[in-house]
């Protein structure tokens, strides 16, 4: 007898399978190479708050929004990136299931990316949000 969501659990059972599998082959070290965060390096400084509380609102399941345009009109890509909110009318901060970890109010924030001043390759953004 085939159960409601059998069909699901299988697909979901094969898709951690197969994530798990090509999670642990080995590596072509000739093409392989290591990630290395430099995010704070950078200067970015940003973490998203999806406003979640429990509810399941589909909105706690997606990721923020962001955006690459040059703003200041200096041939280099610069990063908006959008924060997010509690999600119901009548949800305060203290309801989330995981806290913000900005200041409050917690804003979208702009990046002017200036990596091209002063002749380093190194990359660099400003938060000129203000």
């Amino acid at each position: 007898m085939n159960h409601p969501g059998t069909k699901s659990k299988l697909y979901l059972l094969l898709v951690v399978f197969t994530a798990v599998t090509a999670s642990s082959a080995e590596p072509d070290t000739a093409k392989a190479k290591p990630f290395v965060d430099i995010t704070v390096a950078s200067g970015l400084d940003f973490v998203h708050f999806n406003g979640m509380s429990g509810e399941l609102y589909y909105a706690e399941m997606m990721g923020s929004g962001a955006a690459l345009f040059d703003y200041d009109n200096d041939g280099d890509l610069d990063i908006y990136l959008v924060q997010g909110a509690m999600l119901g009318a009548d949800k305060k901060i203290a309801a989330a299931t995981f806290p913000p970890q900005h200041e409050l109010p917690l804003t979208d924030r702009l990046y002017r990316n200036d990596s091209g001043d002063g002749g380093s390759d190194r990359l660099r953004f400003t938060d000129v949000t203000q």
